[in-house]
């Protein structure tokens, strides 16, 4: 790309690098919020899911953006009240307003951040579509899915992660054996 190759040069190029990469990520967010046309060789649903793929990484690398302070809380609202505008151009808005505010979400809701009442009007926003039986079930609890981590304080982790990994059959094979020397330990 002839934009890229001035930064290899040098001058200036962390500030060029920067600049370019956040133009990207306004060029990917922006279409992220059009109507795409449909796929002609019967690819539709292949089609969809790599839009939705796509979607979901460029709106958490924007959030990764925020939190790392590349970008203003200004930008986080904007972003969120065009995801929340756009959900009947774009499926996937919903669920990437849902992947940005898990992201951003325990950097930006404290107490005395600029634009704090901006935030709190898109979280409202949030509440309301949960409630919202044109919005699809599944899209609906991903949203109070959020609402929740926001009222636990943003764990760290998703509960899934948190859940324990399947044993192999070795460690179940061990558990089992330690259970029952200590059930017969208890029987003596």
């Amino acid at each position: 790309d002839e934009r890229i190759a001035p930064a290899a040069l040098g001058g200036d190029g962390s500030s060029l690098f920067r600049r370019l990469l956040l133009d990207q990520c306004q060029t990917a967010f922006e279409s992220l919020l059009h109507p795409q046309e449909s796929a002609k060789d019967g690819d539709d649903e292949e089609a969809r899911a790599l839009r939705k793929r796509k979607a979901l990484g460029n709106v958490k690398f924007v959030g990764q953006l925020m939190v790392r302070g590349m970008l203003s809380t200004g930008v986080l609202c904007a972003c969120a009240e065009q995801l929340l505008g756009g959900q009947e151009e774009c499926p996937e808005a919903l669920e990437s307003l849902a992947a940005l505010l898990t992201v951003v979400g325990p950097a930006f809701d404290v107490r005395g951040a600029s634009n704090l009442p901006k935030l709190e009007a898109v979280f409202a926003r949030v509440s309301e579509l949960t409630g919202d039986p044109a919005i699809p079930p599944r899209l609906r609890f991903l949203l109070r899915d959020v609402l929740d981590q926001r009222k636990a304080g943003w764990p760290d982790q998703p509960r899934v992660a948190q859940q324990a990994a399947p044993m192999r059959l070795e460690e179940v094979r061990e558990q089992r054996a330690a259970e029952e020397q200590k059930d017969a330990s208890r029987s003596w």
